[in-house]
């Protein structure tokens, strides 16, 4: 049997301001939400040592199928306020509103 597949949303702060700007959405699968919150925290260092290393990140998803594409290097990620749950396939992805 497949394991679930998990949506983790993490707010962006841009570098120098103090409220988020946005999220970052991981998707991929792992046994429960806490495995998917590591599994999404695991695929975006191994992107940042990618792109430290002046390499791109590719396509392909790191492992579980959790991949970090389109991180922005003047934005750095809230994982304490992360929000963890089920992807729903035809769900849009959600909005959040900050306040800005």
């Amino acid at each position: 049997m497949s394991l679930p597949m998990w949506e983790v949303d993490v707010p962006m702060r841009m570098q120098g301001r103090p409220r988020p700007v946005g999220l970052h959405i991981f998707l991929g699968r792992a046994d429960s939400p806490s495995g998917a919150l590591k599994a999404a925290r695991e695929a975006y260092t191994w992107a940042l040592l990618l792109r430290r290393a002046g390499r791109e990140i590719p396509r392909s998803a790191h492992r579980g199928g959790w991949a970090a594409r389109g991180l922005r290097a003047d934005c750095d990620l809230d994982w304490e306020r992360a929000r963890t749950e089920l992807w729903v396939r035809g769900r849009a992805l959600p909005l959040m509103s900050f306040g800005v």
